[in-house]
């Protein structure tokens, strides 16, 4: 596969780089941020793959609003994109261009892996140097294998998925079991939770969502995902779309390498 992060084929594919949900993933994420443990007033952050910037910003505001000094650092296989963090982030005090393997820092008592995982080849390899590099880790994986996006793959004679991996560069794709098994197996899991996205999507006044609210049986898909999430939210995570927030540590056995 070609490195769609550094040929522009992801910021051609993906324009405004996730800001349009970036508030949305945040107020899922900021009861996580109540569960960090702070020492000394400070706290070392690491975005892996941060996109634009605007939830890492959001995360570095939240810490430094309760008086907390942040020291954040940003890392991305693309410098292109860094340089787009940067400039939305004036919390950023250094970046790493690499993937998170070999990230050369240590002592982050928090790292944010939001929509990343999927991206990961060796996704086991990531999982294991987060345990070395950070104390807590906060993921946020898209739940791909659920019944609507079955139905679509369907639809779309079996491509859905392939064009996934081509314009947004996913290659794993998690059910909300096997979302849990893989946290479950590298980490210690403190709190989880399932998300849908059909909340955003009918009220979000991003032109994309408009857009998406013109087509009858997309809106209706998102309207029925609502009522699934709202009266049987046992059932939303293995039928609706939508991300499984989670909090995690190391495991007790896991020390760091030094």
């Amino acid at each position: 596969m070609s490195d769609i992060y550094n040929d522009q084929s992801y910021v051609a594919n993906n324009p405004q780089l996730h800001r349009e949900d970036s508030a949305f993933k945040f107020e899922q994420i900021a009861g996580l941020l109540e569960q960090i443990q702070i020492h000394e007033n400070r706290i070392k952050i690491l975005d892996v793959g941060g996109g634009a910037g605007v939830l890492g910003g959001m995360a570095a505001e939240y810490f430094t609003g309760k008086g907390v000094g942040v020291e954040f650092v940003a890392l991305d296989l693309s410098a292109e994109m860094l340089g787009v963090q940067a400039q939305s982030n004036p919390h950023i005090v250094r970046i790493w261009n690499c993937s998170v393997v070999d990230c050369p820092e240590k002592e982050f008592d928090l790292v944010l892996m939001i929509d990343v995982i999927e991206h990961i080849q060796n996704k086991d390899m990531a999982a294991n140097r987060l345990n070395e590099i950070g104390k807590n880790v906060i993921y946020n994986i898209p739940i791909q294998i659920n019944v609507v996006d079955l139905l679509r793959n369907a639809v779309n004679r079996g491509l859905y998925y392939s064009e996934q991996t081509r314009l947004i560069g996913h290659v794993h794709f998690f059910s909300y079991a096997s979302a849990r098994r893989f946290v479950d197996r590298h980490h210690h899991r403190i709190v989880s939770s399932f998300k849908p996205y059909c909340v955003l999507m009918l009220g979000s006044r991003d032109l994309q969502y408009v857009e998406l609210r013109k087509g009858r049986v997309r809106l209706a898909e998102v309207k029925i995902s609502c009522w699934i999430a709202k009266y049987l939210p046992w059932l939303a995570p293995w039928v609706v779309q939508g991300s499984m927030f989670t909090l995690v540590s190391r495991k007790p056995e896991i020390a760091p390498k030094r």
